[in-house]
């Protein structure tokens, strides 16, 4: 799955996946990576696998 940095979203945004962005849970600089999550429309209603690692 790939990661962004807080910083390439904000100046790529239009360039971003329509999803939501996860973030680690620590605390954030414009350096830390996240990723998008898969959309979950396209896996079974009870499936997590779309969730990032």
């Amino acid at each position: 799955m790939k990661t962004y940095s807080i910083g390439e979203v904000i100046l790529n945004i239009s360039e971003m996946p329509d999803s939501w962005f996860y973030l680690p849970d620590t605390p954030w600089t414009l350096d830390t990576k996240g990723a998008f999550s898969l959309d979950s429309r396209d896996f079974p209603s009870d499936s997590t696998d779309y969730l990032p690692p």
